[in-house]
């Protein structure tokens, strides 16, 4: 009998998906970025199935980096469950908004696994998960300082929230 192939997504949850922007100066900053991504993965707590890395010219121009090609990115790209070539152009340009000028970010499209047993919960129940939306943090800090005193422990000043509200995927 012939050994079967692997397959990254024999046991995906595709109501669990989402992608994440994350905001760097430069890509060659990725290194605590990457090895967070990496424990997140090894706790099971998410599941990357795609990266790539994008960089925004002052002028606005993008540049779309594949994973192999961003040093501290190459491991995600050998992490269980890894698929590549699902993010599309249109999720790169959806993306590339949320990009400041003259900085980098990487765009991760995951399987978020910590919340399977919700999700299975939901239909078993006969419904499911209907979506979600992380709220930006210009959002949140205000609405926390007035609920509770909260003061941003970063320290940083309120920061204005380039992404977009459009589905990427």
């Amino acid at each position: 009998m012939e050994p079967q192939a692997w397959d990254p997504f024999v046991d995906v949850d595709a109501d669990l998906f989402e992608y994440v922007v994350v905001g760097i100066p430069r890509l060659s900053a990725l290194d605590r970025v990457a090895t967070a991504l990496g424990e997140l993965v090894r706790s099971r707590a998410i599941r990357i199935v795609d990266v790539v890395g994008l960089v925004k010219e002052s002028a606005g121009a993008v540049e779309v980096i594949e994973v192999d090609d961003v040093g501290p990115l190459q491991a995600l790209g050998q992490l269980d469950g890894y698929a590549g070539g699902l993010l599309s152009s249109h999720d790169l340009a959806l993306a590339a908004n949320a990009v400041a000028p003259g900085t980098a970010a990487i765009l991760l499209l995951v399987e978020d696994r910590w919340a399977g047993p919700l999700s299975q919960a939901a239909r078993t129940a006969g419904g499911r998960l209907l979506g979600g939306e992380r709220v930006p943090r210009s959002r949140m800090l205000p609405a926390l300082a007035d609920v509770s005193g909260f003061v941003d422990p970063s320290g940083h000043a309120e920061e204005e929230d380039h992404a977009t509200h459009d589905e990427v995927t």
